[in-house]
């Protein structure tokens, strides 16, 4: 809540009843309403609701409608369970107004009515019925536009799309005043203007809270030429909007810094440099425990993949089967049935086979992270894998072809991914460099508040605006240690919704944590690099061949952590080498 002196406001001039005995308290600025005040506190003798406490605030009106308020305020005392009439000295405006009213309440629920509009008699008690029901932090319902004109109003369900393309919440709404004072009350906008509810409503979005919307007709807007709708909100949007453009940025410039193709690098594969025969030493047996620690470095492998699409069973293992090291494999899927055609195809496998049923829940992300996360401490690299369809676009279906080619598509490309990890411990994290059709839709999409929220769990506070960089797919090579922000922020699979359509393509837990593998790599002390096979690609100006090792982590250096940058690497004034090091591919 905005502070204040509330006596150098004004004074108290009618108080009946005792405060914070309705269940439900109606704020009414007033400012030469006159000729409205009474049929708005009219409509609020007639709700349904029973125990309702006003608070009408006088803000230095000339006209005689506090005379007019007093009058009916003493004649109706026995339907209130408290009325108070607070006069400013001097003219606050709107939102100071209404923060005067929250002040000078008490009740958990507050109901902002202004002066020249009215509520129709259920209204309130609709409104505290869904506010409870839902849990939600406010409560709002559809108009009814009379006087002027006779219309609807156009609100519409709680969401980012409707907030960012304009104000279609209305002020009067039934609020949670702890919501409230979380979100510090209502401001003032561009001098008074206007939009303060927009402003709220805004506010309230970038604190993670939320409102329902009832499509009823339970609350009347007044049209007419005197509002201050009309003398000045609508004379000033310009400005407004430009306010509430640099106050909000993560509702209105939801952008994040992504890289064009000229200015996004990756590592050729295979590497150029020729990897030893075996760059690590393999584990012959991977989960014997009584293996002799001290004799070799352990390079533990596993592959967890969830098998969705059975079908591709034969597919995916036949990948596998190019890393020329040892490991096991882990899958999953959510039926027995589904197990059943996994398990046929076991003899495909040189590594160990482990199978598990799931929920369907949390897409391909939830099995693998959460599922198979007692697996992760017993390795020391994952290969992170899924049956991936995407069936929403004809261009996409090169998509998996394109992912497991550069991560597991040959012996040659194995070992030169495991040649990166040795030759440069820094790095945490490999992943294919993006499809060309997916650039267009690389950035937050819809899961900016998901990825704030468990960034926030990683101890990482995002800039909606930031550099972003991600594995698009959700397929990479991870040493396990990366993994560890996962972990340790304590994922389970209530954080994921259940798959029940068929086609998610966004705004998902498990389409946030796709945009967070390199963050939590960082958070985990890593640097995390993109290859790419050039025969993939039309553009190659950014695929660089590497020399040798000192090429390879002079590259990563200069381009192995930037996610948590507020810019690309490529106008970071502070970045010394513009370029990694290396060759263009031709």
């Amino acid at each position: 809540m905005q502070t204040f002196d509330i006596e150098s406001l004004g004074e108290l001039v009618y108080a009946s009843g005792i405060s914070g005995s309705g269940s439900v308290a109606v704020i009414v600025p007033l400012y030469n309403y006159e000729a409205f005040i009474v049929e708005c506190l009219q409509s609020v003798v007639d709700q349904t609701l029973e125990a309702i406490s006003v608070v009408i605030i006088d803000d230095a009106s000339t006209d005689d409608g506090l005379k007019l308020t007093e009058t009916f305020l003493r004649n109706h005392a026995h339907r209130f369970a408290s009325a108070r009439i607070v006069r400013h000295a001097l003219n606050q405006g709107l939102s100071t107004a209404r923060n005067s009213g929250i002040a000078w309440s008490a009740e958990p629920l507050l109901f902002m009515l202004d002066a020249d509009n009215r509520i129709r008699p259920p209204a309130l008690e609709r409104l505290c019925e869904a506010i409870e029901v839902d849990g939600a932090d406010f409560a709002y319902s559809q108009l009814f536009i009379f006087g002027d004109q006779t219309d609807i109003g156009c609100a519409d369900i709680w969401h980012l799309d409707r907030l960012r393309h304009g104000n279609t919440i209305d002020a009067m709404a039934l609020i949670r005043r702890d919501a409230l004072a979380r979100a510090g009350g209502y401001v003032a906008l561009a001098d008074n203007h206007g939009w303060e509810d927009y402003d709220l409503w805004c506010r309230f979005f970038t604190l993670d809270m939320r409102g329902v919307f009832l499509p009823e007709l339970l609350c009347e807007h007044r049209h007419h030429a005197g509002s201050m709708l009309h003398t000045r909100t609508n004379q000033h949007q310009a400005e407004l909007t430009a306010e509430m453009m640099l106050r909000y940025p993560e509702i209105f410039h939801r952008q994040a810094l992504v890289s064009a193709r000229e200015d996004d690098w990756s590592i050729a594969l295979p590497l150029a440099y020729a990897p030893p025969s075996d760059p690590i030493p393999s584990d012959p047996t991977p989960t014997d425990p009584t293996r002799n620690e001290a004799s070799a470095p352990s390079r533990r492998i596993a592959v967890v993949v969830h098998m969705f699409a059975e079908e591709l069973t034969g597919e995916i293992f036949t990948y596998l089967n190019n890393i020329p090291f040892d490991f096991d494999v882990y899958v999953s899927t959510h039926n027995e049935a589904k197990a059943a055609v996994i398990e046929a195809h076991r003899g495909l496998l040189r590594g160990n086979l482990e199978i598990r049923v799931m929920p369907r829940q949390g897409r391909d992300i939830a099995p693998r992270l959460v599922g198979f996360r007692d697996v992760f401490p017993r390795y020391d690299y994952v290969l992170l894998l899924h049956s991936k369809v995407s069936a929403h676009a004809e261009e996409l279906r090169d998509w998996r072809a394109f992912l497991l080619d550069q991560l597991v598509g040959s012996p040659e490309i194995v070992r030169s991914i495991f040649t990166i990890f040795e030759d440069a411990p820094e790095v945490g994290a490999i992943a294919p460099q993006h499809f060309e059709f997916v650039r267009q839709w690389l950035g937050w999409g819809e899961n900016y508040p998901l990825c704030r929220a468990l960034a926030a769990r990683f101890g990482v506070e995002l800039k909606v605006n930031g550099f972003l960089d991600y594995p698009s797919g959700a397929m990479l090579w991870m040493r396990t240690d990366a993994l560890r922000p996962f972990a340790e922020a304590n994922l389970s699979l209530d954080d994921f919704t259940l798959d029940t359509a068929e086609i998610q393509i966004d705004g998902t837990m498990a389409h946030a944590i796709e945009r967070m593998f390199f963050i939590a790599a960082e958070q985990a002390g890593y640097a995390w690099v993109k290859v790419a096979i050039p025969e993939w690609y039309d553009y190659r100006e950014t695929i660089r061949r590497v020399a040798d090792s000192d090429d390879l982590r002079a590259f990563v250096e200069t381009r192995g952590r930037i996610v948590r940058r507020t810019s690309a690497p490529g106008s970071d004034p502070d970045n010394a080498r513009q370029e990694p090091a290396g060759t263009a591919e031709p």
